[in-house]
C-alpha cells in the first residue's frame, strides 16, 4: 500500500502537522484519521467531527474520492478546516 506524507495546516490552531496517509484511502477517511491524530497531538485542543480537507488554493476535496484521485504527492500541503 502506497502512502504519502503530507503537510496539513490547521487554521484553528495556527499550526502545521505532518501526516502519512494511504493514497488509496478515501478523502473522508483520511480527514477523520488526520483529525483524530491532531486531536491527540494537540491535547484535545482540536475537535472537529465535521472537518474537511482543502488544497492550498482552498478547493474542497470531496470525501467520497480517493486521495490518489487528486494526485496528492509527498510534501503536498493541505488545509484542515
Amino acid at each position: 500500500m502506497k502512502k504519502v506524507l503530507i503537510e496539513v495546516y490547521v487554521p484553528a490552531l495556527e499550526k502545521h502537522f505532518d501526516a502519512l496517509v494511504p493514497s488509496e484511502m478515501k478523502v473522508g477517511e483520511a480527514c477523520l484519521l488526520i483529525s483524530n491524530m491532531i486531536e491527540e497531538i494537540s491535547d484535545k485542543n482540536f475537535r472537529n467531527d465535521n472537518a474537511i480537507l482543502c488544497d492550498k488554493q482552498g478547493y474542497v476535496l470531496e470525501n467520497n474520492k480517493y486521495v490518489s484521485d487528486y494526485n496528492i504527492k509527498n510534501a503536498d500541503k493541505l488545509i484542515l478546516i
